[in-house]
């Protein structure tokens, strides 16, 4: 892999490996032509991919003749129209590969004879995925001399490795509700039931490199809490950083979102009474959660941590709360929580671009029913959520 950043790199740095003679390796892969529609060039193609993807990354140039992995010249893909290649190629990617790749970069760099096709695969922690082209469903790996198709036990523990990760995630999260539930919180919070919603980066428990807290200190102070749409409060903690609310005269907080140096999200909001009784408003809690999701996903994006990501939502303490449905306009229609806590399942977000009510809905209707209903009321026959006033 070239050590740039993507969106930095060159064509000096491809004129480097040239003049330099760098070999490709277990991370870097030279290949003289672009793929054809045959489902041979996309079965290579995919296949190299895959195999970059399914162990450290890395990445493949398009345009550079080798001999025994020596580039040896530049020629170039031709003449390309660079939304075209870029439309064809992702097409095969997706309907090619299983599961969807979490992050691939493709970009086109003119270089002194034409230009340089640079496809960057990021080792991805939904693996191993399998090339699907011809049918013939095999997972790929690489080592210094290329791609290698894996054996049985590798498949084996590579199977075993994500499941162990995922039963990790369903640990970690299970092992917070109890904490929050004990009032062991980033921030002193005031009583009452706290929604608390969990985003976890499947890479924070697969050996991802920590977050940059000073490199990415604005950003950090960008996941404003549940209910929240600007900065009020931050400070630095052994876990990471934390966005909080102003404090009341008792010196407890409403919400806070704590970010863990892993990229682990972690919001919670106090449902409280104000008046009109214990309520989960079941327009409110909804446009609150997918509001700060769409925002933490993109905040976690900028700061280079891909998908797929677990999201978790889970109400603890709401025993004795009413969720309040809208009646027609005239009132609210209440049905009262029957248990202490309320633990869903994990979404699993493999495109985090997906507008967040979509990606949600899954839970949000399960709320729904947790309070005798089929299904969230605050979507329309086309799936979408519908804004009230």
């Amino acid at each position: 892999m070239i050590p740039k950043p993507f969106d930095q790199i060159s064509d000096a740095d491809i004129q480097f490996l040239l003049d330099q003679k760098i070999a490709e390796s277990k991370t870097l892969e030279y290949k003289r032509d672009l793929p054809d529609n045959s489902d041979k060039a996309k079965h290579s193609f995919l296949a190299a991919i895959a195999s970059l993807a399914n162990t450290d990354g890395g990445d493949i140039l398009y345009g550079i003749d080798a001999l025994d992995g020596i580039p040896i010249n530049i020629p170039g893909v031709g003449d390309v129209i660079e939304d075209q290649l870029r439309l064809r190629l992702e097409s095969m990617i997706r309907s090619g590969i299983e599961p969807r790749l979490p992050k691939l970069e493709l970009r086109l760099i003119p270089v002194a004879n034409g230009i340089v096709l640079l496809v960057r695969a990021t080792k991805s922690w939904a693996a191993p995925h399998r090339v699907t082209v011809r049918d013939s469903g095999p997972f790929y790996a690489r080592h210094s001399s290329g791609k290698y198709e894996l054996d049985v036990a590798e498949l084996r523990a590579a199977f075993a490795l994500s499941d162990t990760i995922t039963q990790r995630i369903e640990h970690f999260r299970n092992e917070r509700l109890l904490e929050i539930s004990n009032y062991s919180t980033a921030v002193k919070m005031r009583a009452g039931c706290k929604m608390v919603l969990h985003i976890i980066p499947l890479s924070a428990f697969a050996g991802r490199e920590p977050i940059d807290m000073l490199r990415f200190s604005d950003i950090l102070q960008q996941f404003h809490p549940l209910g929240r749409t600007h900065f009020q409060n931050t400070m630095i903690n052994l876990e990471g950083v934390v966005d909080y609310s102003n404090k009341d005269g008792a010196g407890d907080s409403h919400a806070y979102t704590q970010i863990y140096r892993s990229g682990v999200v972690e919001a919670a909001q106090v449902l409280e009474d104000k008046g009109t009784g214990r309520l989960l408003h079941s327009y409110v809690y909804e446009q609150h959660v997918w509001s700060a999701t769409e925002r933490y996903l993109s905040l976690l994006g900028k700061m280079g941590i891909s998908a797929p990501f677990y999201i978790f939502l889970s109400f603890v303490a709401i025993d004795g709360y009413s969720f309040a449905v809208p009646n027609d306009g005239y009132g609210y229609i209440s049905r009262v929580a029957d248990r202490h806590t309320i633990s869903l399942p994990g979404i699993v977000v493999t495109d985090p671009t997906l507008p967040a009510p979509r990606l949600l809905r899954p839970a949000f209707d399960m709320v729904w029913n947790a309070f005798g209903y089929p299904a969230s009321q605050n979507y329309d026959a086309t799936g979408d959520w519908i804004t009230r006033r």
